[in-house]
């Protein structure tokens, strides 16, 4: 287990046949939501938030991926991440 309270949490949320809905933070506030138009500018924005938070002290990256997020969309933003940190862990959340 992961503590919430010491992680970067990004979260996925699917998007049909589009890429990934990927938010800043856990949960899917609007205002953390990056443009999924430009996957490049995506990867660069996640890599900056994860050496930010991680600056702020926190220790471990949480990645949580609704039912039906494509692994591909898991695999890119893991590789973003990546670029800032070794240690990732991944959660596949349930819909209720």
């Amino acid at each position: 287990a992961v503590s919430v309270k010491s992680s970067v949490i990004i979260t996925l949320a699917a998007n049909g046949d589009q890429p990934a809905g990927v938010y800043l933070g856990d949960g899917k506030a609007a205002d953390r939501m990056l443009d999924s138009a430009d996957l490049e500018a995506q990867s660069t924005d996640i890599t900056s938030f994860v050496e930010e938070e991680l600056a702020a002290d926190k220790n471990n990256i949480l990645i949580k991926a609704e039912k039906g997020v494509r692994h591909r969309d898991v695999a890119r933003v893991s590789r973003a991440v990546g670029q800032a940190a070794p240690d990732l862990y991944v959660a596949v959340l349930e819909v209720q």
